[in-house]
C-alpha cells in the first residue's frame, strides 16, 4: 500500500496559496481598519480598507479569517457570525417563479423580465466568439479583460433583486427547488441559455438576505406548477400554450408564469404553516457571512 501511494499524483500546495488564521492567531477591527496577525517572525499590525456597504457587519462576531492573493492583491476573507434575529410577524408568503422569459414572476402579480440579462449575455458571447477566431495576442488580453464581467453582471444583479424582495412584507418566499434541471438536452441555443441561468445563485442570495430579517425561503417541487390552474387546482398540458395560460375546465385565463408562482405561493404557505403549527426548529443553511475585504 506504501509503495502503491508513493506512485499517485498528490496535490502540491502553492506558494501563494491562502492561509486561514482563527482567533488565536489573528484580531480584526472591521470599524477601525486594524488587522493583526500572528507570523514566525511575531504580532504583525496592518491597515486594511474596508468597504461602506460591509459597516452592518460590525457588530457581529468575527470567528474566522482567510488571507490570499487575488492577482497582483492581498485579499482578506473576514467570517463573522450572528444569531438569526426573530421571526417576522407577517404570515403571508410570496410565490417566485423563475424563468428565462421572465426571470422571475411573482405571485402578486409583478414580472421582473430578462430583457437586460438576455441583452448582456448575447454581447459577451459574440465579443468572445469573435476574439477567438482571431487567436492574435491582442484578442487574448482582450478575453482576459473581459474575463468575469458577465459573471460580475450577474451577480449584481441577483443582489439587487433579492435585496428589493427580502424588503417586502412577507413571511417567507416560495421558490422551486430547480436543483438537476440542467440534466438532459433540448437543442444547443436552449442548452447554452440555461447552463448561464444563475438561479442557484438566485436563491443562496435570498436565502441569507431574507434570514438576515427573520424570514424563509420555502423550496418547492416544481412538477406542474405551469400545467396546474390557480383556481380549481386542474393539471392538463394543455392549460398551457406559450405564455397564456387557459385552464380547460374552469376557463381562467392568465400569464402563464404569473399563474405558476400563485401555484408556488400555496404550495410554500401550506409548508409554512405546517411548520408553524408542528413547532419544528429551524436551522440556517447560512449561518455565516463571509465579508472580503
Amino acid at each position: 500500500m506504501l509503495k502503491g501511494n508513493k506512485m499517485n499524483s498528490h496535490t502540491k500546495k502553492r506558494l501563494d496559496s491562502s492561509i486561514r488564521f482563527d482567533p488565536r492567531t489573528m484580531k480584526v477591527f472591521l470599524d477601525s481598519g486594524i488587522l493583526q496577525l500572528t507570523t514566525h517572525l511575531g504580532r504583525k499590525k496592518y491597515k486594511i480598507k474596508v468597504p461602506d456597504y460591509f459597516q452592518k457587519y460590525f457588530a457581529w462576531e468575527v470567528k474566522s479569517l482567510n488571507l490570499g492573493i487575488n492577482k497582483k492583491h492581498c485579499l482578506v476573507k473576514v467570517v463573522v457570525e450572528e444569531k438569526i434575529p426573530e421571526q417576522s410577524r407577517c404570515s403571508e408568503v410570496l410565490g417566485i417563479d423563475l424563468g428565462m422569459r421572465n426571470f422571475a414572476a411573482l405571485s402578486d402579480g409583478q414580472l421582473i423580465p430578462s430583457t437586460e440579462i438576455n441583452r448582456v449575455k448575447r454581447k459577451y458571447a459574440h465579443l468572445r466568439k469573435e476574439l477567438q477566431s482571431k487567436g492574435t495576442r491582442s484578442a487574448k488580453k482582450k478575453l482576459q479583460a473581459l474575463a468575469g464581467r458577465e459573471r460580475r453582471f450577474m451577480s449584481g444583479w441577483n443582489h439587487s433583486l433579492t435585496k428589493y424582495l427580502a424588503s417586502l412584507p412577507y413571511g417567507a418566499f416560495a421558490v422551486e427547488d430547480l436543483k438537476g434541471i440542467r440534466k438532459g438536452r433540448k437543442g444547443k441555443v436552449f442548452n447554452r441559455k440555461r447552463s448561464n441561468w444563475a438561479y442557484a445563485q438566485f436563491q443562496s442570495y435570498l436565502q441569507y438576505k431574507a434570514e438576515e430579517q427573520g424570514k424563509f425561503v420555502l423550496l418547492i417541487d416544481p412538477r406542474f406548477t405551469s400545467q396546474q390552474c390557480k383556481n380549481c387546482l386542474h393539471i392538463a398540458k394543455e392549460n398551457r400554450k406559450g405564455k397564456t395560460f387557459h385552464c380547460q375546465e374552469c376557463k381562467y385565463i392568465s400569464d402563464a408564469d404569473t399563474n405558476a408562482s400563485k401555484n408556488i405561493s400555496r404550495r410554500g404557505a401550506k409548508i409554512f404553516f405546517e411548520q408553524a403549527v408542528v413547532n419544528q426548529p429551524y436551522i440556517s443553511a447560512y449561518e455565516n457571512k463571509v465579508v472580503g475585504v
